[in-house]
């Protein structure tokens, strides 16, 4: 029973690998054509965040959201909930037990910015320009703390930058990493 088991969660794993695979092919291809429409970012986090809880309960780690007003920005539900769950998925796995991972949802000048901070070990300066390139994986998860094949921030990375947005990557300050998704501001 247990090499069924093991075997059905390769083959899950596997699924996931070859279905990013495909949308970046697409994405390369321009066979995506992302429209964006006026989505209520707060809605998207809160939802994203309800998905993510039991894990992160799991884990003993606590979600805090920022988020003083609304926030409307220019793309499209799906693929933005799909890359913050990423983002947000790289967090728990580099999170601490009992740690925090804090969630804002916010404006500048220009653009909508839902940024993703943990309370992990951060990311090693060195690493930093590499980290949204296909099949990278940073230090920490070569070292066997994380799953993953490397393909997560790289298909966020382009999913967003069809919409017109990117994400950046940095350290906070003391301990811990921190993503910004910055996507257009909806007129």
């Amino acid at each position: 029973m247990d090499t069924l088991r093991s075997c059905l969660d390769e083959v899950g794993r596997l699924t996931l690998l070859v279905e990013d695979l495909l949308m970046l092919a697409r994405l390369d291809a321009g066979q995506e054509h992302p429209s964006g429409q006026t989505v209520a970012l707060n809605a998207v986090v809160q939802e994203t965040l309800r998905r993510v809880e039991p894990s992160a309960r799991e884990r003993q780690i606590t979600l805090v959201v920022n988020a003083t007003s609304p926030v409307d920005g220019k793309v499209a539900r799906g693929p933005v909930s799909l890359v913050l769950a990423n983002l947000l998925d790289n967090a728990l796995k580099f999170s601490p037990p009992g740690g925090k991972i804090i969630v804002d949802c916010a404006t500048d000048q220009l653009d909508a910015v839902l940024s993703v901070a943990d309370e992990g070990p951060g990311i090693l300066e060195s690493e930093l320009p590499y980290l949204f390139d296909r099949f990278y994986r940073g230090a920490g998860a070569r070292a066997g703390t994380a799953e993953g094949v490397g393909l997560g921030l790289a298909l966020s990375q382009e999913v967003i930058r069809a919409y017109g947005g990117h994400i950046e990557a940095g350290n906070v300050p003391g301990s811990g990493a921190v993503f910004s998704l910055r996507v257009p501001l909806a007129a």
